[in-house]
């Protein structure tokens, strides 16, 4: 009986000699080694395709850094009150580094006076 294996073989070729007599299972010539050999290929390029997606992403965060310091410097800074800056610095890195930046400016910007009251009067 012949049966052609879907997938690299190694895996299969364990759960099928388990599964009846093992030296009723036979493989052909090479095919053990060559199946190894696609499997190190095909994870080498997934492992390639990962590297080249996390790339992407970082890319796309700096794109997104950008856009966002040109709302900061064009009036951000004036529309965001704490509450609102507290929430994005919770988004991600990006916006908590935005945040920080806009919280520091307003800081600097504030205006505080301490009156002392004496007796209920000032």
């Amino acid at each position: 009986m012949y049966y052609e294996l879907d997938g690299f073989v190694r895996e299969q070729y364990y759960q099928v000699q388990r599964a009846v007599q093992p030296h009723t299972v036979q493989l052909a010539v090479g095919a053990l080694e060559s199946s190894d050999a696609a499997q190190v290929a095909y994870m080498q390029d997934q492992r390639r395709q990962r590297r080249v997606e996390r790339h992407r992403t970082s890319i796309r965060g700096d794109r997104f850094a950008q856009v966002l310091e040109v709302c900061r410097l064009h009036r951000l800074h004036y529309d965001l009150d704490v509450l609102s800056l507290y929430c994005l610095a919770r988004v991600n890195r990006t916006c908590r580094q935005l945040a920080r930046r806009v919280l520091r400016y307003q800081r600097r910007q504030m205006d505080i006076r301490v009156v002392p009251y004496v007796d209920g009067a000032n």
